[in-house]
């Protein structure tokens, strides 16, 4: 359900920025380092842990962090190019892990696209999300905000950029639609979920207890929670809006036509650029033709240059 890692895709300088306000601190580069290196990126808020300084493929230094953003965990990449550009904002890319994945996923399922946007000069962050199933839960929503929030403190975003696997693409279609993230200029679903209707009816018994506390808000009515799906956003909600989908055919975990296709037929009319690109699950692999392929990653990086 997770994709591996991918050929490199050629580089573009459009991806610039800087992370200001907080790390306005920032001194000149230094190279790799054998431990913790604070001396390039600053000592962050919620700071619970931080690597050895990471080195990508062509030689881009950046530093891999864990915070806590209100209880909740986040990882971020944040290159050490960002001290030259500190007057023009940062683009952020935001990761949505796959259900019963967590923000470790940042190095794993993204590592690979998350370090070719580092070596475009993007900042990369996959918060928990309120944990590995919380879905469009209002925890989960509270987690969104919350790690908007905290990203805004750290300076100005000239642009942000979503990616979503799998049941991620609930929460960060929702986001997206109620333009949520600072200067959004699109997202892109891999094999991913944008209608919470469909999967709670397939499978009730598996959702109720995510969305206990909501339920019992509503008085016990499923269909109250109508503003946690994004299905439900009005078309208006996808004006200007684009939109890639990744979507295999063959998914019955998460049937094409009722979500990532069915996201790209609603914003169609009113939407800025929307496009889909479709494939046939191998016999063998995934679950039930549930997966997202390796060629997501370039077919992602691709598609974010040409929105910038």
């Amino acid at each position: 359900m997770e994709p591996s890692r991918t050929p490199s895709v050629s580089r573009r300088t459009v991806l610039t920025g800087a992370v200001a306000g907080t790390l306005a601190a920032l001194v000149p580069i230094s190279t790799a380092a054998a431990a913790p290196n604070y001396s390039v990126i600053p000592l962050l808020a919620g700071e619970t842990r931080r690597d050895d300084t990471h080195v990508t493929a062509n030689g881009t230094a950046y530093e891999a962090i864990d915070v806590s953003i209100q209880g909740d965990l986040a990882r971020l990449f944040i290159p050490h190019s960002v001290l030259p550009r500190l007057s023009t904002g940062v683009p952020v890319v935001w990761f949505y892990h796959a259900n019963g994945s967590r923000y470790t996923a940042l190095s794993s399922a993204f590592q690979w696209p998350a370090e070719r946007l580092v070596e475009l000069g993007a900042v990369c962050i996959c918060p928990d999300y309120g944990g590995a199933s919380a879905w469009t839960s209002s925890i989960a929503i509270r987690a969104q905000k919350n790690a908007i929030a905290y990203v805004n403190g750290l300076g100005r975003v000239s642009v942000s950029l979503l990616r979503a696997n799998s049941g991620g693409g609930s929460l960060m279609t929702l986001a997206y639609g109620n333009r949520w993230l600072p200067a959004q200029r699109g997202m892109y679903l891999a094999s991913a979920t944008y209608d919470m209707e469909d999967l709670a009816i397939r499978d009730r018994a598996r959702f109720e207890p995510v969305y206990a506390p909501d339920l019992a808000a509503a008085g016990g009515d499923l269909w109250a929670l109508a503003p946690q799906n994004a299905a439900r956003l009005p078309q208006s909600a996808w004006t200007g809006a684009r939109i890639r989908v990744a979507a295999a055919t063959n998914d019955l975990v998460v049937p094409a036509d009722k979500h990532g296709l069915a996201l790209i037929a609603r914003a169609n009319p009113v939407a800025a650029e929307v496009s889909s690109r479709t494939f046939v699950t191998p016999a063998g692999v995934g679950v039930n033709g549930h997966y997202v392929p390796d060629w997501v990653n370039g077919d992602m990086i691709t598609t974010f240059q040409s929105w910038l």
